[in-house]
């Protein structure tokens, strides 16, 4: 899955893409990985590369 917002201005002189994608890389894991756009989705920066896992008992 991919969320993304529009081309937001974020200050007087930047303006900026926000992306998440969600990864399904095994049964009980998941990765959420965060990226920044300063050239209208041209070229990406990731911002966070998280993965979560489902807790055992």
């Amino acid at each position: 899955m991919i969320l993304q917002t529009a081309n937001e201005q974020i200050n007087d002189t930047l303006w900026q893409i926000r992306k998440m994608t969600f990864y399904n890389p095994g049964v009980n894991k998941v990765r959420q990985h965060g990226e920044t756009s300063s050239n209208n989705g041209k070229t990406w920066i990731t911002s966070f590369d998280l993965e979560y896992r489902r807790k055992t008992h």
